[in-house]
């Protein structure tokens, strides 16, 4: 069916009802409508009845008292209230409050009754204007419409908000390595619970609110996710991109150091910050030295990385010597630049270093 004619029927059915109350006259339905609290102009101001009385109240989700129950400082806007009593229907519905103004709220609540527990109709009679109009919501049984005849109303219902993706870390992450950790900040009007559905773009799939992911492959990543209020509304959020570079394992060449004059190159495995791997020096000395041992400060480019080979001889020369290396990867994980020193109890002073850069 149409909106154009869904909405024809409901304000037809609703002419009729607001007909036949006037007919029979609202003291003949035994509501007995709250005393209304004088609202803080800055404020809106709500009272609840209903008939039975003690029902419970809550507004936007939180339990705020039971039946008849005034409120006088409310914040101006769109307010969910239901009203619930064990053994009679829920009413739930959405009331507009505006600054310095108060509001009725009357229910009369249908028995829960096996056949007769069917959805409760809701009519709204607003007046129009400035200054002291109000919204009387109105619950009638099943049982004050006519014989047999049975009337369903749906309360309005909000979608999501979907909001915005965030990243962290927000740069350039390393592949297997890196765990991105992603939130979504999506709210519902109605404070329906929300499910979220997540597409990283590389074939994953996640769930929940804050998840996380590890790319395995590099490449860039558009990052979605759908968010749903169980209500039949899903929308989604803007999508966010993720960049992934190789992580630090692989073959690295271009180093130089001064101590002997010697050309090195490297062999890395990474595993979590951690780095391990062998250093293959040619020219003045040659020959692979196993035993490298380094750490990555953080799981992104640019990165901070650090390395030591063992101590070791070189020749008939006296004493030890060892290289380390301390230096920055860039942003495309394959440049490594850094200062390269080499120690031994041969040199005088014991301490040489030098620029130098590695490339993969």
């Amino acid at each position: 069916m149409s909106s154009a004619r869904r909405h024809g029927i409901l304000g037809r059915v609703t002419s009729w009802l607001l007909i036949a109350l006037l007919s029979i006259g609202g003291p003949g339905l035994g509501l007995a409508w709250a005393s209304e609290p004088q609202p803080d102009p800055s404020m809106g101001a709500l009272s609840v009845g209903s008939d039975p009385v003690g029902a419970q109240v809550f507004v936007d989700g939180e339990l705020a008292g039971q039946t008849p129950l005034q409120l006088g400082k409310v914040t101006p806007g769109d307010h969910r209230v239901r009203v619930v009593k064990q053994g009679f229907l829920e009413n739930s519905r959405v009331v507009h409050l505006g600054a310095g103004r108060a509001e009725n709220l009357d229910v009369k609540l249908t028995a829960h009754t096996g056949a007769r527990a069917a959805a409760p109709l809701q009519v709204e009679e607003s007046s129009g204007g400035g200054g002291g109009g109000k919204t009387k919501w109105i619950l009638i049984g099943l049982g004050v419409v006519g014989a047999g005849a049975a009337v369903y109303f749906l309360t309005k219902n909000d979608p999501p908000t979907p909001g915005t993706i965030s990243v962290t870390p927000n740069a350039t992450g390393m592949a297997g390595v890196t765990n991105f950790a992603f939130s979504s900040n999506a709210s519902d009007p109605d404070k329906d619970p929300l499910t979220f559905n997540w597409n990283f773009g590389d074939g994953g799939s996640g769930s929940g609110q804050s998840p996380s992911h590890v790319f395995s492959n590099t490449g860039a990543f558009s990052v979605g996710v759908s968010i749903s209020d169980g209500k039949g509304h899903t929308v989604s959020a803007p999508n966010a991109s993720v960049t992934v570079a190789r992580n630090m394992s692989g073959s690295w060449t271009g180093g130089r150091e001064s101590g002997f004059g010697a050309n090195v190159a490297l062999s890395l495995s990474q595993s979590g910050t951690g780095l391990t791997g062998s250093t293959i020096f040619t020219g003045n000395i040659s020959g692979t030295l196993p035993g490298l041992t380094g750490n990555v400060s953080t799981l992104s480019y640019p990165c901070n990385v650090t390395w030591t080979t063992p101590s070791f001889r070189v020749g008939g020369l006296a004493g030890t010597f060892q290289i380390s290396f301390s230096g920055t990867v860039d942003s495309s994980g394959n440049r490594m630049t850094g200062t390269i020193t080499s120690t031994s109890t041969a040199y005088s002073p014991p301490t040489v270093s030098n620029a130098t850069t590695f490339t993969r």
